[in-house]
């Protein structure tokens, strides 16, 4: 009878583990090691049009809500729903290109709301005069 030079239970003949601790009675060498295979990671490529469209967005945005400068909004939500939607429809589909588009979207009707806002403030109180 053998027995495990590491834990001292009993084992059977010809045992290539101890079943109790699991340790090997092989030479290193004799051990094969398995060869897994390393993921591969691709990185994710966007459009130029994308990140201009998402970029262009977000600052229309942004313009939007300061008062004065709406109209600068306005003409920077135009070129990001064009950029996205360049970026978007095209073979790839980019969503930043989608996330582009929408932000300038929301900017001209926030522009809208205001321009709208403003012109009946001040048509209201023209009939007073």
């Amino acid at each position: 009878m053998n027995y495990c030079k590491y834990c001292g239970k009993e084992l059977k003949e010809q045992s290539k583990f101890c079943p109790y601790c699991g340790m090997s009675f092989e030479s290193p060498q004799q051990i094969q090691q398995h060869q897994y295979a390393t993921p591969t990671y691709y990185p994710i490529k966007h459009s130029g049009f994308a990140i201009a469209s998402l970029v262009l967005g977000i600052i229309a945005v942004i313009f939007t809500g300061i008062i004065i400068l709406w109209y600068v909004g306005i003409i920077l939500g135009i070129l990001a729903i064009v950029f996205g939607a360049i970026a978007y429809l095209g073979q790839e589909q980019d969503k930043y290109g989608l996330a582009g588009f929408i932000c300038g979207i929301i900017s001209i009707i926030i522009s809208i709301v205001i321009i709208l806002y403003f012109y009946f403030l001040t048509y209201r109180y023209m009939w007073f005069y």
